[in-house]
C-alpha cells in the first residue's frame, strides 16, 4: 500500500513474508532492518524501481488479532481503543474505531457527572462498543488475508485475490469505520421496537444527516449540524404536512406533553426538533407548536428548531421525507442519542412510549 503524505513525504505498508515467525512466536525485531523492509519494497515493484534519499519514520509491526477480556472495572475505570483491540495497521480501522469508541464512552460519563442521566447507562459502553471490537477483528482478518495475498493472475485463478473482491471489501470496511453500519442491540438506551423502522432510520444506528430547509428564514441547512455534541438528546418530530388543520392538531395535542412539568418530554436535556412537509410559506413559526420555538419576547427565541422539507433557492431539494422514509400523512417520532444513534421510533400519538423509555435513562 503507497500512501502520498504531507511535505513530499510517501509511507509504504510493506508485508516481510520472508521473516514472518513461527505460529504463537514474537516476531524478532532485529530482522526488520530499513535495509530489509526496503528491499521486499523494491521486489514488489519490480520491474519498476524504487529509491530515497531520507527516511523520517520505520517501523516493524506484528499484527496481532485480539480482544481484551473486559472494558471496564465496577464502571469507574475505562479501556478504549488499542488498549481493548488490537488488528493490523491499515485501513484506518484503529483511529475510527477507536474516536468512535471514546466518543460512546465519554457522552455517556459527561451526562452522569452532570446528573442527567441515571449512572446505569455506563454498562452500555462495554455491551455496545465489545460487539463492534469483535466486527472489527472479523473484517480484519478477511482484509488482512486479501492484503497479504497475491493478485490473481486471471479469472480462472482461485488461489489468488480478485480486485473487484478486494475494491468491494476495501468500500466495506470505509462504511464500517465510519459508524454508518454500526448497528448497537437492545438496551437500556436501545428500543427493542427492531420492527420499527423507517427508510434509512432504523433504531440503534445513526442519524443520517439529510437537508431541510429553516422555517424563519428559508437557510438550506444539514439536519445533522443541528445535532451539536453538547450531551443533549433530541425528539425529532415529523408532523407532515402541517397546513392541514388535523396534522396541526395533533401537533398541538403533541406540543402540550412537551411543556407537561410532570412529562419526561419535558427535561431540560431533551431537545425538540421539528420537520414538516408543508410548503413554507403556508406557515407561519408562531403557528407551530410553542414547544419548538422556546424562548419569550425578553430573552428572545431559538428560530432553529422548526424546519421545512422543501426545495431552498441555491442548493435543490434535500427530500427529506423520501430520504428517511417517513410517511407525509403519518409523520413519526424519532428519538435521537446525543451521539446520534437512534433509540427510540414511533408515531406521534406514542407519547407514552416514548416517555416511558425516557423515564428508564433520565434522571
Amino acid at each position: 500500500m503507497v500512501i502520498p503524505r504531507e511535505r513530499g513525504l510517501v509511507r509504504l505498508y510493506i508485508q516481510l513474508a520472508d521473516i514472518r515467525p513461527a505460529k504463537g512466536e514474537r516476531f524478532d525485531r532485529s530482522k526488520g532492518s530499513p535495509t530489509a523492509i526496503f528491499e521486499a519494497a523494491r521486489k514488489i515493484l519490480q520491474p519498476y524501481e524504487i529509491a530515497y534519499e531520507t527516511c523520517e519514520w520505520w517501523t516493524a509491526y506484528q499484527v496481532g488479532q485480539r480482544i481484551a477480556n473486559g472494558f471496564g472495572v465496577h464502571n469507574r475505570v475505562f479501556l478504549a481503543g488499542d488498549a481493548v483491540h488490537t488488528h493490523s495497521p491499515k485501513a484506518g480501522q484503529g483511529m475510527n474505531v477507536s474516536i468512535h469508541d471514546t466518543y460512546n464512552l465519554l457522552w455517556k460519563i459527561g451526562s452522569v457527572v452532570n446528573q442527567s442521566v441515571n449512572r446505569s447507562i455506563l454498562s452500555t459502553y462495554e455491551s455496545e462498543r465489545r460487539m463492534v471490537a469483535q466486527q472489527l477483528i472479523d473484517f480484519d482478518r478477511q482484509f488482512s488475508r486479501m492484503f497479504s495475498g497475491r493478485p490473481a493472475r486471471d479469472i480462472a485463478d482461485e488461489a489468488g485475490i480478485s480486485m473487484d473482491e478486494f475494491k468491494e471489501t476495501f468500500a466495506a470496511g470505509n462504511n464500517f469505520t465510519s459508524g454508518a453500519s454500526v448497528e448497537y442491540a437492545e438496551s437500556i438506551l436501545v428500543s427493542g421496537q427492531r420492527s420499527c423502522t423507517s427508510g434509512s432510520l432504523h433504531v440503534g444506528r445513526r442519524f443520517r444527516s439529510v437537508q431541510v430547509v429553516c422555517q424563519c428564514d428559508a437557510t438550506p441547512i444539514q439536519l445533522g449540524e443541528m445535532l451539536r455534541s453538547n450531551g443533549s438528546w433530541r425528539l425529532i418530530v415529523f408532523a407532515g404536512d402541517i397546513s392541514r388543520e388535523a396534522n396541526m392538531l395533533r401537533l398541538q395535542v403533541l406540543s402540550l406533553r412537551l411543556e407537561n412539568s410532570d412529562s419526561a418530554m419535558s427535561k431540560p436535556v431533551l431537545e425538540p426538533i421539528l420537520v414538516h412537509s408543508a410548503p413554507r410559506r403556508s406557515v407561519e413559526l408562531f403557528d407551530a407548536a410553542r414547544a419548538f420555538y422556546c424562548g419569550s419576547t425578553k430573552t428572545g427565541y431559538d428560530y432553529y428548531r422548526v424546519f421545512a422539507d422543501e426545495k431552498s433557492y441555491h442548493h435543490g431539494h434535500g427530500r427529506a421525507y423520501e430520504a428517511y422514509g417517513v410517511d407525509r400523512e403519518e409523520g413519526l417520532m424519532v428519538l435521537v442519542r446525543p451521539d446520534m444513534y437512534v433509540s427510540w421510533l414511533g408515531k406521534l400519538e406514542d407519547t407514552r412510549g416514548v416517555e416511558q423509555f425516557l423515564d428508564r435513562i433520565l434522571m
